[in-house]
């Protein structure tokens, strides 16, 4: 596989067909789910709010965040829970539906097509949108339970670490969380690369869940050393963006700090200065995780296909040929 024609190819079709960015957003949304980072100390975090000159709605929403969940009773942690769910469930079909539809654009745009349209998209899209659903819930509903775990051990760390009742809950939470998390990491990172090529099959080969399973699985293990090497390319990618956004958010969130203490003349970050900043840094962050999310999207279709192909294009082994070419009988000459 040509990887340097791979790459600059991806990179030219999200250019040209700027509607992938649609679908690259609606895709993004769907997989950017919270990541709970279970090394956050509570107990720092407490003492940090305490000892800091931070603004004061911050100190009082924290505090009266960790008595709520003290008071509150059982039955509000079951509807917690259910809205929670409830609110993966959208994101999640949201983002099947812009995978489905930056999938199939960029199958077509990889081919002779000169132009895609959204509507015909969308309708090409939609007979595949439930087994995708259901591939993509298979192979993630691992990573939403756990991020649903960390969430919940992450309120309950942060209203026992506010109250002080318990404050070797921080200890044993990161004692617990930072083994999973390192068995966990590499484990989710090869369901996400088996979920992109399976994806791709259900779309661009229509097949079900399960062959596009088993097809994905075949590419990854009759070429793993190409599937590995884009997968690493496209995670320092992705780290890549997340410190070009820190580079240009940062410069923002620093002048509204600074034009807080010029006009406030106190060390508060008020809520009046933080609105612009996310005003700015929450579009500009979607633009650039739209942007990402279609080029990551084409260039694994583009993977797919390249690799599809020269699978096709190997000699099937059977029975070799003979040494010699027969030559069938000569016709015997009528009797006199």
């Amino acid at each position: 596989m040509d990887y340097g024609e791979v790459i600059t190819k991806a990179a030219k079709l999200i250019w040209k067909f700027k509607i992938l960015w649609l679908f690259g957003l609606l895709a993004g949304l769907g997989s950017g789910s919270g990541n709970i980072n279970p090394l956050f100390s509570f107990n720092a975090a407490d003492s940090l709010f305490r000892d800091t000159n931070l603004s004061r709605p911050f100190e009082q929403f924290f505090y009266g965040l960790a008595d709520m969940v003290r008071q509150a009773p059982g039955w509000f942690f079951f509807i917690l829970v259910v809205l929670v769910c409830g609110l993966g469930l959208v994101f999640f079909l949201v983002g099947v539906f812009g995978k489905i539809g930056l999938t199939r654009g960029a199958w077509q745009a990889d081919g002779s097509t000169a132009n895609l349209d959204f509507g015909q998209l969308v309708n090409e899209s939609m007979p595949a949108f439930w087994r995708v659903a259901g591939l993509n819930l298979l192979v993630g509903l691992p990573g939403f339970a756990t991020a649903l775990i960390f969430t919940m051990f992450f309120i309950f760390g942060l209203a026992a670490s506010f109250s002080q009742e318990t404050p070797g809950i921080a200890i044993v939470l990161i004692c617990v969380g930072l083994p999973l998390t390192c068995l966990m990491v590499p484990f989710f990172w090869f369901l996400g690369i088996w979920s992109e090529l399976s994806t791709v099959a259900v779309v661009g080969e229509g097949r079900g869940i399960v062959d596009g399973l088993k097809r994905g699985w075949q590419l990854i293990r009759r070429s793993p050393g190409p599937v590995l090497l884009v997968a690493v390319l496209v995670l320092v990618a992705q780290i890549g963006l997340g410190i070009l956004i820190g580079l240009v958010t940062a410069p923002i969130g620093i002048g509204a700090l600074v034009g807080d203490l010029i006009f406030s003349g106190s060390g508060d970050f008020s809520f009046a200065f933080l609105l612009p900043f996310l005003l700015i840094a929450i579009p500009l962050s979607l633009v650039l995780g739209a942007v990402f999310s279609g080029y990551i999207g084409t260039l694994w279709v583009l993977v797919f296909r390249r690799l599809a192909a020269a699978e096709a294009a190997q000699v099937p082994v059977g029975t070799p040929p003979p040494a010699y070419p027969v030559v069938p009988p000569a016709a015997q000459p009528p009797d006199l």
